[in-house]
């Protein structure tokens, strides 16, 4: 679960630099798609 969370936040956060912005994490939001989803994929 853990490594889930870490690829969450790595490739969010790589995706909002890239067009210019930043990610605001929330925990729990955080902990629910890293247990709903099993390989999640941030979008813009």
């Amino acid at each position: 679960m853990e490594e889930r969370k870490e690829n969450i936040v790595r490739d969010s956060t790589s995706l909002a630099e890239g067009v210019g912005g930043c990610i605001v994490m929330d925990d729990n939001l955080l902990n629910e798609v890293a247990n709903l989803v099993e390989a999640p994929l941030p979008v813009v």
